[in-house]
């Protein structure tokens, strides 16, 4: 190899590693962040306006996707319990007529 070809070879591998210690830094950056969301901010917020936050973290990120499915499951035993109330209101009524 030619001494041009190594030096660029040379170059290009501090590159490469220059390059992986800056996404290491980001990397233990975005680890370090704190979170600073709640569900209050869940509640209020929609999601698209949220992640685009700075401060939004991936812990952020899975905290919300596990509060938007804790809300659904809510809303199903709820809409269970309503339709259990009605019926066993039909059902005492149907009884009482006889």
């Amino acid at each position: 190899m030619s001494d041009h070809h190594q030096e660029l070879y040379e170059l290009s591998q501090q590159n490469e590693e220059a390059e992986y210690h800056q996404w290491e830094l980001e990397q233990q950056e975005q680890e370090e962040k704190t979170t600073v969301f709640d569900e209050n901010d869940f509640e209020e917020n929609e999601y698209e306006d949220l992640c685009t936050n700075e401060d939004w973290t991936n812990e952020d990120d899975e905290r919300y996707h596990q509060w938007v499915l804790e809300q659904q499951e809510e809303e199903e035993q709820m809409l269970n319990d309503s339709l259990y109330d009605e019926e066993k209101e039909r059902r005492a009524g149907f009884f009482e007529e006889f």
